[in-house]
C-alpha cells in the first residue's frame, strides 16, 4: 500500500518527501492524540506542517522506544512489530549511533534524525532498541551543539559503546557492531513541511 511504502521509506532511508507526505495526511491533530495517549508530554511536533523542528526529549524517546518494544495499550502488537522490523532495515549508510559497541548477539533496531540549525550547530539523535543476548534494553542518546554532523555521530557512537558495554560486558571485542560507515554531512535531514 502506499502508506506502507511511505513508512518504510521514512524510516528505512530517512526520505524526507516520505515522511511529507505521511505527516500531511496525517495532520498534527492526530499527531498530538498520539503523544498525549503515548505520555510523552515534552514532545511539540513542529508548527506550520514542519515535522523536521519538532522538539522531544530523551524522557519522551525513552517512552516511544517502550511503547515500541513491550506490550501496552496504545500500540497493537502488529504495529510494534512492523516498527521494529523497518527500524532493524534501516540502509547501512543510517546504520550508525546507538548500534555502535552492540554484541552480535543481540537484533539492531535503529533510527536517527539529523540537522542543521544556526543555533546550537548539529542536532544529531539517535535511539535504538536491543533484544536478545541475555535481555532487551533501549539507548536513546540527543545531542546539540555539534560543530559537525560527524562530531555528534562520534559523541553518540562513544556513549553507545560504554552502554553496550557494560550491559553486555562478557561480549567479545571482535563480537560488537561497528557502524558500517561513516555518515556525510550530505545526507542532511531538513526541516520540511
Amino acid at each position: 500500500t502506499r502508506e506502507a511504502n511511505l513508512a518504510t521509506a521514512m524510516i528505512t532511508k530517512s526520505d524526507n518527501a516520505a515522511t511529507t507526505s505521511l505527516w500531511k495526511q496525517l495532520g498534527t491533530t492526530k499527531v498530538k492524540g498520539f503523544l498525549k495517549a503515548a505520555g510523552m508530554t515534552r514532545t511539540v511536533p513542529g508548527s506550520g506542517g514542519y515535522w523536521g523542528l519538532t522538539q522531544i526529549n530523551v524522557q519522551d524517546e525513552q517512552k516511544l522506544l517502550s511503547l515500541v518494544t513491550a506490550k501496552n495499550t496504545v500500540l497493537s502488537d502488529n504495529s510494534r512489530a512492523y516498527i521494529l522490523k523497518l527500524m532493524g532495515k534501516v540502509v547501512s549508510s543510517q546504520r550508525w549511533g546507538t548500534p555502535a559497541g552492540a554484541p552480535s548477539s543481540v537484533a539492531v533496531h535503529v533510527k536517527n534524525g539529523w540537522l542543521q540549525r544556526s543555533t546550537y550547530g548539529w542536532r544529531v539523535h539517535s535511539i535504538g532498541a536491543f533484544q536478545g543476548g541475555g535481555h532487551d534494553y533501549t539507548i536513546s542518546v540527543l545531542t546539540h551543539g555539534n560543530s559537525t554532523m560527524s562530531y555528534g555521530v562520534d559523541t553518540i557512537q562513544a556513549v553507545a559503546r560504554v552502554i553496550h558495554k557494560d550491559l553486555t560486558p562478557t561480549a567479545a571485542a571482535s563480537s560488537r557492531y561497528t557502524p558500517t560507515s561513516t555518515p556525510k554531512e550530505a545526507f542532511v535531514a531538513v526541516p520540511q513541511k
